[in-house]
């Protein structure tokens, strides 16, 4: 006669063989979530970049998205200058209050950087999430 703790030990294994599905799945998702981070923070890093040389005189825009394109590429994401559009001519209002003669604007350099990530072939390439980012920087001159 089997005791009961040798009969619960088949039913935990069983339990074991239903869970194990979703717990790959969560872990599979939680990865995915974290490549998406990083892939934000790669974007944002480069889009601050161009901004931070787009802010210097006389710096034409396709330098700034070369920039742009090096840094991704430097973190092995692909972008290419239809992904990024550069505003060397931005106004940022101060203090909130609208440009005007007792409130002048600064002039500002603003670098947008858009990109897919597309899901992992583990999921099967279900969707993508698309990331955007917008830098403004104040120009030097």
């Amino acid at each position: 006669m089997r005791t009961r703790a040798q009969r619960t030990q088949g039913a935990e294994l069983a339990e074991l063989a239903i869970l194990m599905p979703f717990l790959g799945l969560l872990i599979l998702v939680i990865c995915e979530c974290a490549a998406v981070a990083a892939t934000h923070q790669v974007i944002s890093n480069a889009a601050r970049e161009g901004a931070r040389l787009s802010s210097v005189q006389g710096v034409a825009v396709s330098d700034v998205q070369n920039e742009v394109i090096a840094y991704a590429a430097a973190n092995n994401l692909t972008l290419n200058t239809a992904n990024i559009s550069v505003n060397q001519n931005a106004l940022i209002e101060v203090g909130g209050n609208a440009c005007s003669a007792s409130s002048p604007c600064l002039s500002a350099s603003q670098v947008t950087v858009n990109y897919t990530y597309t899901l992992a072939a583990a999921i099967g390439r279900l969707a993508s999430v698309p990331l955007a980012v917008t830098v403004e920087m104040r120009n030097m001159y």
